[in-house]
């Protein structure tokens, strides 16, 4: 391969625009992480109260 210095201009564009792309798919994976483990901590929080089988079979009702 055969580099010009004209072409270091158009080198450090793609560049830049390769480590851009990679920051927001990180960012991205970030937030999607932190989803993650919020939605997790809901689901386990759920599924400790579900332990109790008795737990909301009744209903008092006052007429």
């Amino acid at each position: 391969m055969d580099f010009s210095i004209n072409a270091i201009p158009s080198i450090a564009t793609g560049l830049a625009a390769v480590r851009n792309q990679s920051d927001v798919q990180t960012a991205v994976l970030s937030n999607i992480l932190d989803t993650t483990k919020s939605e997790s901590a809901t689901m386990t929080k759920m599924m400790e109260q579900s332990v109790n089988p008795g737990l909301g079979e009744n209903i008092d009702v006052r007429v």
